[in-house]
């Protein structure tokens, strides 16, 4: 039997990494009927979700659903379409333990913060197909399987490794629209990429160093746009296009629209979790040390971060 191309809307979507954005995406496709099933972490998560269900609240909507799931030990089918919604340093392992199950001509869609993921996955995985998403959807989980989410945002999908029929392109697109969620394709994908990179070098880091909110960076612009010089120069010496001017003003733009928000990287040191650094900042200083650039902003406030978060392993 050969898997080429015979993705069908109606495949069942596995997705793994059911925190915020996972949870959001998992409800408003059972909202909308799609097949899915969820691979979870170990059986003690598992025991959880099969007592509550996933819960989504949108607006003063909240309904609960129960997509059929498992552990990573027990899954037993093909995936012809995985989701992934881990963590960045999570990504290579899931995709080592669930190989076996991929099929051929599986796509793998991975939404996630940072660089450099697919750096690590390639060498390992040369034949998968792999695809970026990128997402402006807003969600957070008030406890396990308890997901608010808001769904005035969009999503980006592009290719990072293979290639895609139409079929399979429209049928990805039709997938995430029918679930109510803007989806359009993007070839390249990296422009993309690096412009949301750029907005969290910028952001997370700071918020982490200070324990603050996002709109509080709004007081410290002086250092933000430091900062964003510095990011800029190292991505325009990798050929990406980006102008310094465009980035602070889209940097603004989001600490005003999210001022009362926290980055995903205090939220990590608050919880005393593994951050995301390492596909951030520590990934804008190995760009730029491969182009022989100086970055002294930069590891100052990598240093910073490290002395702040010390004993918290990273």
């Amino acid at each position: 039997m050969t898997y080429q191309h015979q993705h069908k809307l109606q495949d069942t979507i596995f997705i793994t990494g059911v925190g915020a954005i996972g949870g959001l995406i998992t409800g408003l496709f059972c909202k909308t009927s799609q097949a899915v099933k969820l691979i979870l972490k170990d059986d003690e998560q598992l025991s959880l979700y099969q007592h509550t269900g996933l819960t989504l609240q949108i607006n003063d909507h909240l309904e609960t659903y129960s997509p059929s799931a498992c552990s990573f030990e027990a899954v037993d089918t093909i995936i012809n379409q995985l989701i992934i919604c881990c963590k960045s340093y999570d990504i290579k392992a899931t995709i080592d333990n669930l190989k076996p199950y991929l099929s051929p001509d599986c796509i793998i869609i991975m939404i996630h913060n940072g660089l450099g993921v697919i750096d690590e996955l390639l060498p390992a995985h040369p034949n998968l197909r792999f695809i970026l998403g990128l997402t402006t959807l807003g969600a957070y989980k008030s406890k396990p399987f308890t997901i608010h989410g808001f769904t005035n945002g969009d999503l980006k999908l592009g290719p990072l490794s293979g290639t895609y029929s139409e079929n399979e392109r429209t049928s990805l697109i039709t997938s995430f629209q029918q679930a109510g969620i803007k989806t359009q394709w993007h070839d390249p994908i990296t422009p993309y990429a690096y412009e949301k990179f750029a907005i969290n070098c910028s952001i997370n880091l700071l918020t982490a160093i200070h324990s603050c909110k996002n709109g509080l960076l709004l007081k410290q612009l002086p250092r933000l746009e430091s900062l964003i010089t510095e990011i800029t120069s190292v991505l325009c010496a990798h050929g990406i296009k980006i102008q310094q001017d465009d980035l602070l003003k889209t940097v603004i733009q989001v600490l005003n629209q999210t001022a009362d928000n926290y980055s995903s990287m205090f939220k990590d040191i608050q919880h005393q979790k593994q951050t995301e650094i390492a596909y951030l900042n520590k990934y804008l200083v190995k760009l730029a040390k491969v182009r022989n650039i100086p970055t002294p902003i930069n590891d100052e406030l990598i240093r910073q971060f490290y002395l702040k978060t010390n004993p918290v392993v990273q």
